[in-house]
């Protein structure tokens, strides 16, 4: 039996909201109307953190267990002795990485739906800005208007 575990929504990148963003704030200032955009989702400190402590654990524990592999192999007549220390070695330090991973996602799950809770204000924005330009019969912006409704129609599909 498999077990997937499938995201519920896409993975929204920063670029992407803060290009939507333009796209938003061009619009309402096109517009004319007034509209309250929500705060910039950022990385948490402490995400940034624990991705750079990862991948330093991840660097020190391949070299240390390269070091143990040749110091114990020139030292060492017993093979059962360095299977056992390698052995070791890996599932203490499997399980650290592990735990640290455990994290990251947490956080980055907790960073996800921050930014979705965004776009999805910036979304509402944007319907209510294209909505008055069709009204005002703006043919001038009428590439920008397509744009943003193509991106709304996108966003709304995964969820919003």
């Amino acid at each position: 039996m498999y077990i997937f575990v499938a995201p519920r929504r896409i993975v929204l990148k920063e670029k992407e909201v803060q290009d939507f963003r333009a796209v938003a704030e061009r619009l309402v200032d096109e517009s004319g109307i007034e509209a309250e955009f929500p705060l910039v989702t950022e990385r948490s400190p402490l995400l940034k953190v624990l991705i750079w402590i990862l991948g330093l654990f991840s660097a020190f524990m391949l070299g240390g267990l390269g070091y143990l592999w040749f110091a114990i192999v020139g030292n060492s007549d017993d093979p059962l002795l360095i299977v056992g220390i390698m052995f070791f070695a890996c599932l203490l330090g499997l399980i650290v990485w592990l735990v640290g991973v455990l994290f990251v996602v947490l956080l980055y799950r907790r960073e996800q739906d921050k930014r979705w809770v965004e776009m999805a204000e910036l979304l509402d924005i944007v319907d209510e800005a294209t909505i008055v330009l069709h009204e005002q019969n703006r043919k001038d912006l009428a590439v920008d208007i397509k744009r943003a409704e193509t991106l709304v129609k996108k966003y709304r599909r995964y969820g919003l």
